[in-house]
C-alpha cells in the first residue's frame, strides 16, 4: 500500500512517478514541463488501488480490501525539482504524494520499481463512480490528432 507523504513546505520528490490519468497524455507533459521532446513513458500497473472520478479527473484511492485491484498507467522519470513542482501544482492540493510498487508491462528490466503516486486527498463526497478514458479526455482537449498520428504510426509498422 502507499506510504503517504504530505508535501507541506518540502520539495516534492524527483524520480519515478506513476501516472494513471491525464498525465499519461504526452502532449500535456511536454506543455506542463516545457520539454523539448516527447517524454518516455513506460507502461506499468499498480495494485491495491481503485478509481473514482473527481469531475472529469481520476482520483486514486487506497483499496486495501481488494488485492486484485489493478490500475493501469505509465511510469515517467521526473528529473528535476522544478518538474516535480509543476506536477504538484497541476495535481492541486486535492492530491497528495505516496509511494508504491509499479509492475512494468513491457517485459524489460527492471520488472518493478518503487514509484511516487498521487492519491486523492480531497473531500470524498466530491467523488463519483465512473471510469477515466484517456482517449476521450484527449479528444475533448483538442489533442485527438496526437492519437490519430500514433495509430497511423502503429499501423505503418505492422
Amino acid at each position: 500500500m502507499a506510504e503517504r507523504t504530505k508535501s507541506g513546505n518540502a520539495d516534492p520528490p524527483t524520480g519515478l512517478y506513476f501516472f494513471y490519468g491525464t498525465l499519461m497524455d504526452p502532449t500535456l507533459l511536454v506543455q506542463l514541463l516545457h520539454l523539448d521532446k516527447q517524454p518516455e513513458l513506460r507502461p506499468a500497473s499498480i495494485k491495491g488501488y481503485k478509481f473514482k472520478l473527481w469531475g472529469p479527473y481520476p482520483a486514486l484511492l487506497d483499496d486495501k480490501h481488494d488485492d486484485s485491484a489493478v490500475i493501469e498507467g505509465a511510469v515517467y522519470n521526473v528529473e528535476s525539482v522544478e518538474h516535480a513542482h509543476a506536477l504538484a501544482n497541476y495535481e492541486t492540493k486535492n492530491y497528495t504524494t505516496g509511494s508504491t510498487t509499479a509492475y512494468y508491462a513491457d517485459g524489460q528490466q527492471p520488472e518493478t520499481d518503487q514509484v511516487t503516486i498521487y492519491v486523492f486527498a480531497g473531500n470524498r463526497r466530491d467523488l463519483e463512480d465512473g471510469e477515466f478514458n484517456l482517449e476521450r479526455w484527449m479528444r475533448m482537449q483538442g489533442r485527438g490528432k496526437v492519437l490519430d498520428d500514433l495509430a497511423a504510426k502503429k499501423a505503418g509498422s505492422a
